[in-house]
């Protein structure tokens, strides 16, 4: 296991800032995933990391130490890809024995058997890639990757090729893994959910950037900007402005919308312009929580276990998770919502950045 650090990381291609500024740390043995929209900078973290690129700007430390002079060779990194990579003349043996090709002194046999053994691919050595099904192929990189006993693993996102269920299950074998061979992992996607399931920290990312670090809770329900809050999961935010600073926080909502009480978070003042978050599932049909909204249904949707049900509230479109046996609901019905005051959460707006 190893810690990462990147202080001030910039990376330029051409015109292109692909990379502005980034700092964090990952400790020894986390799974920190970095997840933001395409062309956000992520994949060209896990390349200046892995040594593929050079930053024009900062450092990259492994316990410490900069290794950007090192070769990716010596840096002691696996990476698997979202291709897969994999060689289609070898067998899957001849693939995962390739992750071997720096280290001597091991047994290459025994090597690759304990591998396969790992990733549930036994038996299978002599099988072309071809042969194989996506998810398979997908566990022969992984093995490879992990041939030469890595102290990082980087992964860019390794199951966007996949079906849904198949996702779900990989990735919560990945972490299994990661948490069996006690390594320090960086884990590349653009699927939310994904990187809400499996990470101790998620990094959003956007424009090259780093929005927010944070845990998989603290990103969601504490989005530090508006970007987290739209991007992780779905959100309401709704336009406001603070009355009254006490025990607990006035917001007025914009334009015509009622006063609601939110939990002091931090120094708020009254004037000051907000934006207010409410996830879906933390809204009540006909609840007894002190805050209330009314709003006309535009539609719903039925996802099985629940309901997305729509709604206009003064303007504003409201979306709400409701249980699969909540009240018949017909298009054009007026309801009533309520929320609490620790169920909702206060962004300030996002200054234009130069």
């Amino acid at each position: 296991m190893i810690q990462v650090q990147l202080t001030e990381i910039s990376k330029r291609f051409g015109e292109i800032l692909a990379v502005k500024d980034i700092s964090f740390t990952a400790e020894e043995g986390e799974f920190l995933t970095l997840v933001g929209p395409s062309g956000c900078g992520k994949t060209t973290i896990l390349r200046l990391i892995a040594g593929f690129e050079r930053p024009d700007t900062g450092d990259i430390l492994f316990d410490g130490r900069s290794v950007l002079k090192d070769p990716p060779e010596a840096r002691r990194v696996g990476m698997v890809f979202q291709n897969y990579a994999l060689f289609p003349h070898m067998s899957v043996g001849g693939n995962v024995a390739y992750g071997l090709r720096f280290r001597r002194g091991i047994d290459r046999g025994e090597r690759v058997h304990e591998l396969l053994q790992l990733v549930d691919l036994e038996g299978l050595e002599r099988r072309d890639p071809a042969e194989l099904s996506a998810g398979q192929r997908q566990r022969v990189a992984l093995a490879r990757a992990l041939a030469p006993e890595p102290k990082l693993l980087l992964l860019d996102e390794p199951l966007s090729a996949l079906d849904a269920k198949l996702r779900e299950r990989l990735r919560l074998e990945i972490r299994r893994l990661q948490r069996r061979l006690k390594i320090t992992a960086i884990y590349v996607t653009h699927d939310q959910e994904e990187a809400l399931a499996i990470s101790d920290h998620v990094a959003v990312m956007s424009t090259g950037r780093i929005e927010q670090l944070g845990t998989p809770w603290e990103v969601y329900y504490r989005p530090a900007t508006e970007f987290v809050a739209s991007f992780i999961g779905h959100g309401n935010l709704l336009a406001g402005v603070i009355t009254e600073v006490g025990d607990k926080v006035k917001v007025k909502l914009l334009p015509e919308g009622p006063e609601v009480l939110v939990r002091m978070e931090r120094d708020y003042r009254p004037g000051q312009e907000v934006r207010l978050l409410l996830r879906p599932e933390r809204i009540q049909l006909n609840g007894s929580s002190e805050n209330k909204l009314h709003g006309q249904l535009r539609g719903v949707e039925f996802l099985g276990d629940a309901l997305w049900a729509y709604l206009d509230c003064g303007g504003d479109e409201l979306r709400v998770k409701l249980p699969a046996l909540s009240p018949e609901l017909e298009e054009g019905q007026e309801l009533e919502l309520s929320f609490s005051s620790q169920d909702c959460h206060l962004i300030i707006p996002s200054s234009p950045r130069g």
